[in-house]
C-alpha cells in the first residue's frame, strides 16, 4: 500500500476539500469537503430558494439540496447540488459534504480559491480522506490498503483480491486466528492456575496438534499472499535475443501499436523499453531489451548492462530468433 502523507494533528483537525473526480474538462465536477467548518461553509457559499442553507442541510442531511454557488461577494460561482453528511456518520468520520459542479476547471479552482483564501479551508493531501476516515475508526487499515488496490488496479485478477481484501475475508481469517489462539494461551494457564485442584485438561498432544494446525493455516495464508503480491505487481517477461531477431517488432505485435523504433540496423534498441498487456485475468509486463552482441559502444553496453539486470528480475524469458537468418540451423 503506499504510505498517507504525514500530517500534524494541529492539521488533522482542520478543514480540507479537494477535487474528487478527474481533473479536466467534464460534464460533472464533485468538490469534496471534510472538516469542523463544513456545515458553516455550506451556510456561506450555498443560496437556496427556500429556508435558509444552515437549516436545509441541517434539516435534510444526506439529501442533495439545489444550490447557487456563490463567493463572499455574493456573485454566483456556478448553480449545482450539495449534500450535507453530518459526522460520525460518513466516510471520513467528520462533518463532510459533496458539492457537484459543472465539469469546468475555471469553476472547480474559483471555489477551491474562494474555500482557500476566505475560509482557510486548507487543499487535502493525498490519501487524507481516507486516512482520516482510517483514524476515525471508520475503516480499518486492510480496508484502507484495499481501497487504493481498488483504484491502483490494472487487471482483472488484481480489482478481484483489491474487492475480496475489501469484503473482510482477511480481516476475518486473522480474527479466527486470534480466537483461536486467546483460547489455547486462556487453557493452558487454567491447567497451569489449577494444576493441584482436580480438573480434566485436554492432553499436551492435542493442544499441540491445535497450534501446529494454525502455524499450517497461517503458513498457507503467507505463501498465498505472497504469490498474490507477485501477480499484483505484474508478471514480467524478457524478450531477449541478439540484435535485430525481432524483439521489437514482437513487443510492437503484442502491443497493438509501435511502441519500440524497428530497424534492420544493429544495435537500434539501447535500453530497455516496457509495457504493460492485460491477458485474461492477468497483467503481463513484456520488456524489449537491447541485442545481445559484444560492442565498444559504451552507450550500447549500458543498455545491454541494464537489460540484464531486467532478465535477473523478469519471471519468465523468451529467447527470440529470427528463423529467416542463414546462420539459423534446426536440427
Amino acid at each position: 500500500m503506499k504510505r498517507l502523507t504525514t500530517i500534524s494533528e494541529t492539521e488533522f483537525n482542520d478543514t480540507i476539500a479537494a477535487l474528487a473526480t478527474a481533473n479536466g474538462h467534464s460534464a460533472i465536477a464533485v468538490v469534496r469537503v471534510s472538516g469542523p467548518q463544513t456545515l458553516h461553509l455550506l451556510s456561506q457559499i450555498c443560496r437556496t430558494t427556500k429556508n435558509s442553507a444552515k437549516q436545509l442541510f441541517a434539516d435534510k442531511p444526506r439529501q442533495y439540496h439545489r444550490v447557487d454557488i456563490v463567493d463572499t461577494n455574493d456573485s454566483l460561482i456556478d448553480d449545482g447540488l450539495a449534500v450535507f453528511f453530518p459526522g460520525p456518520n460518513s466516510y471520513t468520520g467528520e462533518d463532510s459534504a459533496e458539492i457537484s459542479l459543472h465539469g469546468s476547471p475555471l469553476i472547480v479552482r474559483r471555489l477551491l480559491i474562494v474555500m482557500a483564501e476566505k475560509f482557510s479551508i486548507r487543499p487535502a493531501l493525498a490519501g487524507e480522506f481516507t486516512r482520516r476516515a482510517f483514524q476515525n475508526g471508520r475503516i480499518d487499515l486492510t480496508k484502507a490498503e484495499s481501497i487504493q488496490r481498488i483504484i491502483d488496479a490494472k487487471s482483472e485478477y488484481e480489482l478481484m483480491g483489491a474487492q475480496r481484501l475489501y469484503s473482510g475475508e482477511l480481516k476475518k481469517l486473522v480474527s479466527r486466528f486470534r480466537s483461536a489462539l486467546i483460547n489455547l494461551k486462556a487453557e493452558t494457564e487454567a491447567e497451569v492456575d489449577f494444576s493441584d485442584e482436580d480438573l480434566t485438561f485436554e492432553s499436551l498432544h492435542k493442544r499441540r496438534n491445535r497450534v501446529n494446525e494454525l502455524l499450517s493455516q497461517i503458513e498457507l495464508i503467507l505463501k498465498r499472499s505472497g504469490a498474490a503480491q507477485r501477480v499484483n505487481q505484474g508478471f514480467k517477461v524478457a524478450l531477449v535475443g541478439v540484435t535485430n531477431a525481432g524483439k521489437s517488432s514482437l513487443l510492437n505485435r503484442l502491443l497493438g501499436y509501435d511502441r519500440s523504433i524497428v530497424s534492420d540496423i544493429h544495435g537500434t534498441t539501447r535500453d530497455y523499453v516496457s509495457e504493460d498487456v492485460e491477458l485474461g485475468e492477468f497483467r503481463i509486463r513484456f520488456v524489449d531489451t537491447a541485442g545481445l552482441r559484444s560492442t565498444q559502444d559504451v552507450i550500447e553496453r549500458e543498455g545491454i548492462r541494464r537489460s540484464v539486470e531486467e532478465m535477473r528480475r523478469s519471471q519468465l524469458i523468451l529467447h527470440i530468433i529470427d528463423g529467416s537468418s542463414p546462420s539459423l540451423t534446426i536440427t
